[in-house]
């Protein structure tokens, strides 16, 4: 076999391991279990804690089986296949632990890794007809490729640092639908007590087509065609793309009259879905409805306020369950739909709040072609791992490009500005540095990535950045930051040789403090922030000052409302010192960079002088 270090392909050992000959597998117990939680009580760990069920269980009992941070739990009895890693506690009874016996030469968290790939075998290798239970034989004949050490705990982090950036895209598709909901009640208020005396109309004044789909579409399914919207579909503000059906229409009547069109409003109007509703977004293309979609086409007032109006709790969801028929299969009939009231704000009230879905639609957009290209990646670096076929170093910069899609030119992101105070300016700088620091990172780069993620994240540090002869300079700002980084002995900086100018940066014992303060006081911003700064993790100090210079002399542009093209923005970074002229041929290289990666201003921040 051969194994891929770096950029070169080495011979390793062929031998395999059996992973019954490196772990000892043991079933947990049965625990007398607590109501709830008692001072000294211990954790159990139940089947149910790998089901997303969150409520844990504990033991008064002293006489279990340990599990802690380097052993892997696999459930054994029931949802098999199911495994967890990093825990501290007893075992229960349906879930065994393995314990890695030689820890020097197999690292825990690479065989837990290894072992994730392996689920959906033990999945069908089970026994019993009622509960599965998972196949010991089957568990302990598992072959591991036998992989340098070093090399394992490299798989095993990069594919858990992976694994952490879907669950952070995950988190942050769901934040921006809670976001929407919180702009929405800000904008307009609480319905119930209707501070703002909106007027209050009926939904048929604005109804010009009101309409549900047929039955019978089945037999126009086909694998392509034209999408078919069931009430599967329709989520909250939303089009589900997940198991899409397709349709070849036929030429009728029924089918004009049931095809969606841009900025319809669809309700779900029957089962146990009813009263979702979603907007058909501009991109959509030809689709139509099932007898348990309802089309509300209106005029006179904006279909995603509508849409939102409806989807909210206190507004359209009270209206729907109070008007619906049927106890056990719910429905609305066209009557009641017209007769639901709704709340009408001005329309540039509506305006504004369509304007931020729309930008944060593109954004949740964004989020989920990561996401759907990180998951992607998972799984081809898992296969490629555990084949020995993984180059480290490329699979590294993969994972890089999958964290920060591709933004189209001159699109930007959305962000709302932060302003710091002088603690939480120290504590970005301190960040940047840990995020982008490598041998010979310097005074240059840090300043000029300073200069940018202020600029592009929106967070106002107080900076007073002036043109110099390596891009925007602020002499005070650094100085007073460096000597807080120093003080508090988060960094040792200093200059690396007699007689060079040059600084260096020493992170310091306390810099872990830095990081936990850091995720502390910019939550919000701490995504956007290492999503940006990725970009420039193997970015040279040259590359930086072009880089700053160029956005800044972009920036400046827009601020001054100026005519901008490649040919100015050139002149300009040419004209802001003489020696700029060494980088004359590297320009139109670092401008297309910027414009693929997405670093590209939109007149946020002071004019640089």
């Amino acid at each position: 076999m051969q194994y891929t270090i770096g950029f070169e392909k080495v011979k390793i050992f062929d031998a395999m391991s059996i992973l019954g000959n490196i772990v000892s597998i043991e079933k947990g117990k049965k625990y007398k279990l607590l109501d709830e939680y008692q001072e000294h009580a211990i954790r159990v760990f139940q089947a149910n804690d790998f089901r997303n069920e969150n409520k844990p269980q504990y033991t008064l009992e002293r006489d279990g089986l340990q599990t802690t941070e380097d052993d892997i739990l696999v459930v054994w009895d029931g949802s098999v296949g199911q495994m967890g890693f990093g825990k501290n506690g007893f075992v229960g009874s349906t879930i065994v632990r393995v314990r890695v016996k030689n820890k020097k030469m197999f690292s825990p968290l690479f065989i837990y890794k290894f072992l994730q790939t392996k689920s959906e075998l033990l999945k069908r290798k089970s026994t019993g007809a009622t509960i599965q239970h998972i196949n010991r034989k089957s568990l302990e004949q598992l072959i591991i490729p036998s992989i340098p050490f070093s090399e394992q705990i490299q798989i095993a982090n990069l594919l858990s640092e992976t694994e952490a950036l879907i669950d952070q895209r995950k988190q942050s598709i769901v934040l921006l639908d809670e976001f929407l909901k919180s702009t929405f009640a800000n904008i307009f208020g609480n319905p119930v007590t209707n501070i703002n005396q909106y007027k209050k109309e009926k939904l048929k004044e604005f109804i010009v087509h009101l309409t549900t789909g047929g039955r019978g579409w089945n037999q126009y399914y086909s694998e392509k065609g034209k999408r078919f919207i069931r009430s599967f579909d329709v989520q909250m503000n939303s089009i589900s793309d997940e198991d899409a059906v397709y349709v070849n229409p036929p030429n009728n009547q029924e089918a004009k009259r049931t095809e969606v069109r841009t900025n319809d409003v669809l309700l779900t109007v029957t089962g146990s879905k009813i009263g979702r509703v979603a907007t058909v977004p501009n991109d959509f293309g030809v689709g139509y409805i099932s007898q348990h979609v309802a089309i509300i086409r209106v005029k006179n007032i904006l279909p995603l306020y509508l849409s939102y109006y409806l989807s909210d709790i206190n507004c359209g969801q009270f209206l729907i369950s109070k008007n619906q028929y049927g106890q056990t299969k719910p429905g609305l009939n066209f009557k009641q739909m017209e007769g639901f009231d709704i709340l009408i704000p001005p329309i540039e009230l509506q305006a504004q709040f369509t304007q931020i879905v729309e930008k944060t639609e593109a954004l949740k957009a964004y989020y989920k072609s990561s996401l759907q290209e990180l998951e992607n990646l998972y799984g081809s670096l898992s296969q490629r791992a555990f084949r020995g076929e993984l180059t480290i170093n490329k699979a590294e910069e993969q994972v890089l490009m999958a964290a920060e899609p591709e933004a189209k030119y001159g699109k930007v992101n959305e962000f709302t500005p932060k302003k710091c105070d002088s603690t939480e300016r120290v504590i970005l700088a301190g960040h940047i540095i840990n995020k982008t620091y490598k041998e010979n990172f310097g005074r240059v780069k840090f300043q000029k990535l300073l200069h940018l993620t202020e600029y592009f994240c929106k967070i106002d540090i107080g900076s007073n950045f002036s043109k110099q002869v390596a891009g925007p300079h602020d002499g005070q700002l650094i100085k007073e930051i460096e000597s807080t980084l120093k003080r508090y002995r988060f960094y040792d900086i200093k200059q690396s040789d007699k007689g060079n100018h040059k600084v260096n940066y020493t992170p310091l014992s306390s810099v872990d403090e830095l990081e936990e303060i850091f995720n502390t006081n910019f939550e919000s911003e701490r995504e956007r922030v290492d999503m940006f700064l990725s970009k420039f993790r193997k970015s040279s100090w040259e590359q930086c000052e072009i880089v700053s210079t160029l956005y800044a002399v972009w920036n400046n542009r827009l601020i001054l409302n100026q005519e901008i093209t490649d040919d100015l923005l050139k002149q300009d970074f040419l004209n802001w010192d003489v020696q700029k002229i060494k980088y004359l041929d590297r320009m139109d290289g670092a401008m297309q960079w910027m414009k693929d990666k997405g670093v590209v201003p939109d007149g946020w921040g002071k004019l640089i002088e």
